[in-house]
């Protein structure tokens, strides 16, 4: 069992690396949704700090929607979580980011 858990994590970094050697503009998604010099609201929630970048819309959830991140499923705040898992299932239905590639989506499933 624990041999299989470490192929799959293994298969699963490599997949990644290979991704985001193929998509380069993924490292500078975050500050092309964030303009220099602009002002942003901040909460803090739970010793977190969520920054809105697109009005109401959070740059978590924009990171979600667009297959760049994964919902931390430890997140406290019902209206948070509720957010997060809708930007999570768009990307996931519309096959966005990782989960355009099918062993990147089933290493979601798994590691989760």
């Amino acid at each position: 069992m624990v041999g299989e858990i470490s192929n799959v994590e293994n298969t699963c970094k490599s997949r990644l690396k290979e991704y985001v050697q193929n998509h380069p503009e993924i490292f500078h998604f975050s500050s092309l949704q964030l303009k220099r010099y602009q002002q942003y609201h901040l909460d803090i929630l739970n010793n977190q700090c969520i920054i809105y970048a697109k009005g109401r819309k959070s740059l978590s959830e924009i990171l979600l929607e667009n297959g760049l991140a994964v919902r931390d499923v430890k997140v406290k705040n019902i209206v948070f979580e509720y957010k997060f898992k809708r930007a999570e299932l768009r990307a996931r239905r519309e096959k966005k980011g990782i989960y355009s590639d099918p062993i990147l989506r089933s290493c979601v499933n798994v590691l989760k």
